[in-house]
């Protein structure tokens, strides 16, 4: 698997007193990639997983000294490791607390937008409890929860946090701490008070369209040929200084554009950035 974990590290004498040589960097693990291991304690992590490693000074000598940054064969090495990636999948971590584990992202070619505020939404969903009952599913319901307004309060403040910059038909796993879920009252006899909750969630509502097999494969960006000279004079590079004409359609049907506006082409720009 393609695996990049954030690393930290410190060292500490015999006495157990701390050596300061504290760093953090994030690397891979995998054929041809910084930290090549079998065994070492970093096979077999689970995405955002967290560990402390201890490194025997012949094996720092000899194995990992090369890319520790700063670190000192002489003492004992403690690292500090974290998954934040495998594969397709991320991890992440919200400075409120809310954990993310970003199940199926969708590629940039495949996503028309993603959510902000004033969108209309609607998700499937699974919620469970700390000892893994189902509390509520869209599955037990027989239909997504939706639509409601993104960034109106119409739902718990973890979704509202997760849901915003994600694309149609995204799935995250999300772990809710009790102030962005059902704080210390719950809901009746389904959800405890003081509960940390955990979402299954995928966005398959995102105004006017829905998720489906059909929309999984097809590209946002697509292109038809309208008008092209017989002979061509030039071929438009990466590179390039471009300039070009243009009108566009908004959502609600309203043209704008250099076009439409009369005005002069939009450049220079490069296909490169």
């Amino acid at each position: 698997d393609d695996v990049t974990m954030v690393v930290e590290y410190y060292g500490q004498k015999e006495d157990g007193a701390e050596v300061d040589m504290k760093h953090a960097f994030t690397t891979k693990i995998g054929k041809e990639q910084t930290i090549r291991s079998k065994g070492d304690g970093l096979s077999g992590m689970c995405l955002g997983e967290h560990r402390r490693l201890v490194i025997p000074q012949h094996i720092l000598r000899n194995k990992y000294k090369r890319f520790l940054p700063g670190i000192l064969d002489s003492v004992k090495t403690y690292l500090e490791v974290q998954v934040t990636r495998i594969n397709k999948m991320s991890w992440h971590q919200f400075e409120s607390g809310l954990h993310m584990a970003m199940l199926e992202p969708v590629e940039n070619e495949f996503c028309n937008r993603t959510v902000v505020a004033g969108d209309t939404l609607a998700v499937d969903y699974e919620g469970t409890l700390e000892n893994g009952k189902v509390f509520d599913s869209s599955a037990s319901r027989g239909q997504p929860f939706g639509p409601f307004v993104h960034g109106k309060r119409q739902i718990i403040e973890g979704y509202t946090e997760t849901l915003e910059g994600r694309c149609l038909g995204e799935r995250w796993r999300m772990t809710v701490p009790p102030h962005l879920a059902y704080g210390d009252y719950g809901v009746g006899d389904d959800i405890p008070g003081g509960a940390t909750l955990t979402f299954d969630v995928r966005l398959v509502r995102l105004n006017d369209n829905t998720w489906s097999e059909e929309v999984r494969n097809k590209k946002a960006l697509a292109w038809e040929e309208i008008y092209k000279p017989e002979v061509c004079e030039e071929v438009a590079g990466l590179d390039d200084e471009l300039y070009i004409h243009y009108d566009a359609t908004r959502e609600d049907g309203a043209k704008f554009g250099s076009l439409v506006d009369n005005n002069p082409p939009y450049g220079p720009f490069s296909l490169s950035g």
